[in-house]
């Protein structure tokens, strides 16, 4: 959490691509790379297609009007979760139930 003193983090290189694009029709279809996960969700955002890095590959993100606010990194997770090994008691039980 950022302090309330100190300025929201907003990436100028990423404000102008959104503008560059809003202004140009021909460029909408394509989404927009983003390796900056700090930089803060603005309202000029809303409607954009973004590809967040999560550090191994590029996740999309269509940004709507519940996001502003937050950082993009929020919405594109960086870890994957998998499941807890279980004991070797319940996967007989499992094995069985199945049969």
């Amino acid at each position: 959490m950022r302090s309330l003193s100190k300025l929201p983090i907003i990436n100028l290189k990423l404000l102008y691509k959104v503008i560059k694009v809003k202004s140009n029709s021909t460029l909408g279809l394509a989404p927009i790379k983003v390796w900056s996960r700090c930089c803060i969700i603005l309202p000029i955002y809303i409607g954009f297609t973004f590809m967040v890095h999560n550090g191994n590959r590029f996740r999309t993100l269509l940004v709507d009007e519940r996001m502003v606010g937050r950082k993009i990194g929020e919405f594109s997770l960086t870890r994957t979760f998998s499941k807890h090994k279980l004991s070797k008691r319940k996967q007989v039980r499992r094995y069985r139930k199945k049969k």
